[in-house]
């Protein structure tokens, strides 16, 4: 995780308290992959790293039901 702290007098203290964070997350995909599989490495990225405390099995079983209904939607 790469954290950097920045101080500034301009954050408001109104609806902030004086301090906010902005997350940001690269992934990086080899694109030479088919679609599917691009896409369920993608998807099983974003949730390893905004739950980092489940385990891999759960990442996977999760990843696995979210691909499984968004195929759902591509075949109507």
């Amino acid at each position: 995780m790469n954290i950097r702290v920045i101080l500034d007098k301009e954050v408001p203290l109104e609806d902030t308290g004086g301090e906010y964070a902005v997350n940001t997350l690269e992934i990086y995909v080899n694109n030479g992959l088919e679609e599917r599989k691009q896409r369920i490495l993608v998807i099983h990225a974003v949730i390893e790293n905004w739950f980092p405390s489940l385990t891999h099995d759960k990442i996977d079983d999760l990843t696995t039901n979210i691909a499984e209904a968004l195929d759902q939607l591509e075949i109507k």
